[in-house]
């Protein structure tokens, strides 16, 4: 009876442990997910993000000079409303975030909220859509910097 009972007792002590450490594994690994710049970057390669531009260009902030007047990315595209609401469709879709306009076209069947989501916002200003949704987080905001592609003109 004995023998049996310390059986029983040594393999749930192995079972623990196998769990212990799997759920150290998944931990470890769902943390690299989330945190590595480079996870990111391989995901905005996989939804076709432009990569054209120089990585030091892509980074670079919007500066302003002391005259009051907004210094835009070095060799920016500046692009008119009337030019945006052009590309309000599934074949081309451009929208405008915070002042800058970007290429969606290529992400609208990948968006994991759907593609009705993105096609809302095409051919029109779609800050407040995207901040409501996604406001200050990082993972959203890292894939929508791969579609950049110019800046709206200030009128």
């Amino acid at each position: 009876m004995k023998s049996t009972n310390k059986k029983i007792i040594l393999i749930g002590g192995i079972i623990f442990l196998i769990l212990i450490v799997a759920g150290i594994f998944i931990y470890v690994n769902k943390q690299k997910e989330v945190s590595s710049p480079n996870q990111i970057k391989i995901e905005k390669q996989e939804i076709g993000s432009p990569q054209d531009q120089p990585i030091q260009s892509q980074n670079q902030e919007k500066l302003t000079q002391n005259f009051g007047e907004e210094k835009t990315k070095e060799n920016e595209k500046i692009y008119t409303m009337e030019e945006i609401s052009n590309h309000n469709s599934k074949e081309s879709c451009w929208t405008v975030i915070r002042g800058d306009v970007y290429d969606l076209t290529n992400w609208i069947n990948k968006h994991p909220g759907g593609a009705d989501k993105i096609l809302k916002i095409c051919g029109k200003d779609g800050t407040d859509l995207f901040v409501r949704e996604h406001g200050g987080k990082e993972k959203p905001e890292k894939i929508l910097e791969g579609f950049e592609i110019g800046a709206l003109k200030k009128e």
